[in-house]
């Protein structure tokens, strides 16, 4: 890739996130509650400001539907048999294990933001898998190829970062002609977009400057480039070589991974924020609910008196509003005291005002593709509309975890494509690679993961939200299971699994389950000459006697409701 296509699409990326700074701060802002400015701005004079937590229970309520207690992935055989499918999906989950706390930031990220990214990347450490790091990335930090239909089709991809100075001379020779800068945030920058394009003040010391590195993947060229904007030599080219990582056929692999939950209709790489599709009645509400704090704040006790009818000390005693207070007034025995004080009237609030804020929950409610129960709204739904509800939100959720699952399964490729370049690199003698796999430990080898494998986000149709949907319908189902003669002890380990109860439940309900069925048979042969009991089940055991419906009867196991 040419300098003068570095400089153009550089420019036109920072020409276009410069020219969404201001929305993108209004997104984060009202998120944290800060859509009027930071809280030490709230009164002024007379005037107050009021905002809601709106916006912040959107997006973490939505974050608690998509984010799993841990992200893993299945991994399939490769169809040539080569590698290790299960030491692959071993190596793989405890990756995403360890790295949980970055996939929870870029789905944050995502909600609030048009879209989010990862960077799989690399860092000095001894073992070839503590190497292996993952950070997620703000959108306005990565570089597209904006012309894709999709991500494959892409033709160069870059990051852009921030490097310590005295870290950049390290990495990069302090022989390079550097102009290095400070670090300001982009969203606090406005449409000054930070920049460390000139000299740093002399007063800042060399531990506080930075430098600006952008590094390209010329994907097509096969081609990774480190630019940066401070090196006055070179044209800003710092290096070039040929890209390390690859995929399984061997095409060249850019470790950035995006997470999209939604596109945007014409350009799909641009993402699309859902903070942003509901920002208008986030910034309705919070005017609204000003609007009526300042109502509130001038709602005061006024009076109207004759003028000289009340001296100082009068005016006084009814500011302080004090009980059993008595304020004389000097007018005549025959008239009334009201016509010399009287409380001035006040203007009552129209209800339109309640009808509209109303319709603005309403337009969240619809937006926001999550029932109101989720979100910890109280509701007098019945429990079938709760579950209908449910259901409609696992529906809605489950789109935007297609978007969650794509990225863990590209997360997962990218990281193989390393670890395969790592373990082929390891210099001989080197301290072993291990992994356990069913709690025995494997020594990993690089041609366990040179293979096609078929990789897919684990539970990918599941979220919490479905995940509650089919304990209650578990529970629910249960006496009926029993009728129809299903093994108890199939039940209950239905019931053990969807609850995540503990194994000796299992092993103690068997115990009295195999006791109630011995005693049952002795009852069956008692009774042998006899008409059979019309409570007993097909399987022989009595409808609604066993362990677990007796449990559910007692309200050991919630019932679903």
């Amino acid at each position: 890739m040419k300098i003068q296509d570095i400089r153009a699409i550089i420019g036109a990326h920072n020409t276009y996130w410069d020219s969404r700074s201001a929305e993108m701060r209004a997104f984060s802002n009202v998120y944290k509650s800060q859509m009027f400015g930071d809280k030490t701005g709230r009164m002024t004079g007379d005037f107050v400001t009021i905002e809601t937590s709106d916006a912040y229970g959107l997006v973490e309520s939505t974050i608690a539907s998509l984010f799993p207690k841990a992200p893993s992935v299945v991994v399939g055989a490769d169809v040539r048999k080569r590698g290790n499918a299960e030491v692959a999906q071993s190596a793989i989950n405890q990756f995403l294990f360890d790295k949980a706390i970055q996939v929870e930031t870029a789905l944050r990220y995502a909600i609030i933001f048009p879209c989010a990214f990862f960077k799989v990347g690399l860092q000095d450490r001894e073992s070839a898998l503590d190497c292996i790091n993952m950070k997620a990335v703000k959108p306005w930090d990565i570089l597209l190829d904006m012309d894709a239909e999709q991500w494959d089709d892409q033709r160069f991809v870059g990051h852009r970062y921030y490097l310590p100075f005295s870290q950049a001379k390290e990495q990069f020779g302090s022989k390079q002609g550097w102009n290095a800068g400070v670090k300001t945030d982009f969203l606090e920058a406005g449409k000054k977009r930070r920049s460390t394009e000139s000299s740093a003040p002399e007063e800042v010391s060399e531990a506080l400057q930075y430098i600006e590195v952008w590094e390209i993947y010329d994907l097509l060229e096969d081609e990774m480039c480190f630019y940066s904007p401070n090196l006055s030599t070179s044209e800003g080219i710092i290096e070039k070589h040929k890209i390390l990582f690859r995929k399984g056929d061997g095409s060249p692999l850019a470790p950035i991974v995006p997470m999209y939950l939604a596109h945007d209709v014409h350009t799909p790489l641009r993402g699309m924020s859902t903070v942003g599709r509901q920002y208008d009645a986030f910034f309705e509400i919070n005017n609204l609910r000003t609007v009526w704090a300042n109502g509130v704040r001038r709602d005061v006790r006024m009076y109207l008196a004759r003028k000289g009818i009340l001296d100082e000390e009068s005016k006084a005693i009814l500011a302080e509003n004090r009980d059993m207070s008595v304020v004389e007034l000097d007018i005549p025995p025959d008239q009334s005291p009201n016509t010399a004080l009287s409380p001035m009237g006040k203007i009552p609030y129209s209800s339109d005002h309640s009808i509209y804020k109303a319709e603005i929950r309403s337009d969240l409610d619809r937006g926001s593709l999550m029932a109101p129960f989720t979100r910890g709204q109280a509701t007098m739904a019945t429990a079938t509309e709760i579950s209908a509800m449910a259901e409609y939100t696992a529906s809605e959720i489950g789109k935007q975890a297609k978007g969650r699952d794509e990225a863990i399964r590209m997360i997962a490729e990218v990281y193989l494509s390393l670890l395969v370049h790592l373990l082929d690199t390891q210099p001989k003698g080197s301290q072993k690679e291990i992994v356990l796999l069913d709690k025995k430990p494997v020594v990993l080898t690089p041609d366990q993961f040179n293979a096609k494998f078929k990789i897919v986000a684990a539970d990918g149709s599941s979220t919490p939200i479905s995940g509650a949907i089919q304990k209650q319908q578990l529970t629910e189902l249960t006496p009926l299971l029993m009728q129809l003669g299903v093994p108890q002890q199939a039940i209950l380990q239905e019931l053990v699994t969807a609850y995540n109860l503990p194994d000796k439940f299992i092993s103690d309900a068997k115990e009295a389950i195999e006791k109630q069925k011995e005693e049952a048979k002795n009852q069956a042969k008692a009774q042998a000459q006899q008409m059979p009991n019309p409570e007993e089940g097909a399987g022989g055991i009595p409808v609604g006697g066993g362990a677990i419906a007796s449990a559910i009867r007692g309200g050991q196991l919630p019932q679903g409701r």
